[in-house]
């Protein structure tokens, strides 16, 4: 696919990949920056436990980068559709890291649910992310 035949969903998809990317390395700052700041905001992560509305989740994406190291993911794409007004992306997130309580890199695969909401400014914000560790491992 050409650069002129890319939606701005999948440049959003892009810059969100990016985003984990960076969150793995215990920085949290773009990932924070794609998210709605609003109220009916959620996360759902992939250490456990849920946030709902900005403040909660910016908490929390502070709280899990900083168990990460080092970091690289390679994303596998199982489905992904966009609306004039909604996104869905869902993937495979392939995680070699470093977790604070480690020395050692570890291998994870997270199932990951990403909803996007074109938001006032037409821009692509991420408002809800369900990831989970894949205890089946394929």
């Amino acid at each position: 696919m050409g650069q002129e035949d890319k939606s701005n969903f999948d440049s959003a998809l892009e810059e969100y990949h990016k985003a984990i990317i960076k969150f793995v390395n215990g920085d949290p700052k773009q990932l924070k920056e794609i998210s709605s700041h609003t109220d009916d905001v959620t996360l759902f992560g992939g250490f456990g436990g849920y946030a709902h509305g900005w403040d909660s989740v910016e908490r929390r994406y502070d709280w899990a980068s900083s168990r990460y190291r080092a970091g690289e993911v390679r994303f596998e794409r199982i489905f992904r559709f966009e609306t004039d007004e909604l996104g869905c992306c869902v993937e495979l997130e392939h995680q070699e890291v470093r977790l604070e309580s480690s020395s050692e890199n570890a291998s994870r695969i997270l199932r990951a649910t990403s909803i996007f909401r074109k938001e006032g400014d037409g821009r692509w914000k991420l408002v809800h992310r369900h990831a989970e560790e894949d205890s089946a491992k394929k």
